[in-house]
């Protein structure tokens, strides 16, 4: 072990040829990102498109337009599943605590776990607004750009906005 030790310090130390950083990421990316939290950019995303295709085959521009639909498409259904076993495991919850309260035979304790299921409700009513304002601004952009890239003569019959029910699309 000390042979191997000595002959890893003799070795010269390897750096990275490159750090990668945010701003490298987003080189990257053909068409700016949606803002989900700050002012409505999905002019900016349709101008992009537009200038995209300006440049490129139908075909790459229909990838590329697949591909930035893909990923905020896997957004918004994940803020719609989340919100879904969210609301059903809040829901099995406050039915099966009333009836444990009523079995315990403590008072104090039964007490004590309604004040953390208070606390519980209120963490799930954040996270569920939270998703809900993540879905409707996807929604609405998805429908704002797709309406938007017609003008550009694109018109992809998978660029559907999913219900934010989780059933179904449109």
């Amino acid at each position: 072990m000390a042979e191997i030790a000595k002959e890893t310090k003799k070795a010269p130390a390897k750096h990275a040829k490159k750090l990668f950083t945010d701003d490298d990421l987003g080189a990257e990316r053909v068409f700016p990102k949606l803002n989900l939290d700050r002012d409505d950019n999905s002019d900016d995303i349709i101008t992009a498109i537009g200038d995209y295709k300006s440049k490129h085959t139908p075909e790459e521009t229909e990838q590329a337009v697949h591909d930035w639909y893909s990923q905020y498409d896997s957004i918004l259904a994940a803020s719609i599943q989340q919100n879904t076993h969210t609301q059903q495991q809040r829901s099995s919850t406050d039915y099966h605590d009333y009836w444990n309260c009523q079995d315990y035979p403590n008072y104090e304790n039964c007490i004590l776990r309604r004040r953390q299921d208070m606390l519980d409700q209120h963490d799930a009513q954040v996270k569920i607004g939270a998703n809900f304002a993540a879905i409707g601004r996807i929604q609405q952009d998805f429908m704002k750009i797709r309406v938007g890239i017609f003008r550009y003569n694109l018109q992809y019959s998978w660029f559907k906005v999913r219900n934010a029910n989780g059933v179904g699309s449109y």
